[in-house]
């Protein structure tokens, strides 16, 4: 496999591990305002408990920085002197690696938990989102793909 094909590998696998925290992320906040409004008919079935939910959040979110970061590493590798520093693609899968990073201190540190780190997840999956569609769509990038 060629260093291209491990790079597009990799961050696909990274956004997908993304995915699944920010769905988890979604579904805790869902549960939470349900609990709190005391409207338990309303909770999505199976019921996932909000420490369980938290839990997932968490692993996938270690996952997904982890690939992500093997990725982008090895993408930057590959393009070397192709793409700058300054291109669109490359300057929001900065922003994207940072937002996670500082998501990831936040969680881990117990600085917070639960809903915020579950709403932050939501956000970083919409910048994951922007990254990956948004900037080929909106941007003039030399990192299209479509």
């Amino acid at each position: 496999m060629d260093s291209i094909g491990l790079h597009i590998i990799l961050v696909l696998a990274g956004y997908a591990a993304f995915l699944v925290a920010g769905g988890s992320g979604w579904i805790y906040l869902y549960q939470e305002r349900q609990l709190k409004a005391k409207n338990p008919v309303l909770l999505l079935r199976p019921a996932s408990s909000l420490e369980a939910l938290d839990k997932t959040n968490l692993r996938f979110l270690w996952i997904g920085f982890l690939l992500f970061t093997f990725g982008v590493a090895d993408g930057l590798r590959a393009s070397t002197g192709r793409i700058g520093l300054t291109d669109p693609k490359t300057l929001f899968t900065f922003a994207t690696w940072g937002a996670y990073a500082v998501l990831l201190i936040v969680r881990s540190t117990s600085i917070s938990r639960g809903p915020k780190v579950a709403a932050l997840s939501v956000l970083c999956l919409l910048l994951v989102g922007f990254t990956f569609v948004g900037v080929n769509m909106f941007l003039h990038t030399q990192h299209s793909f479509f």
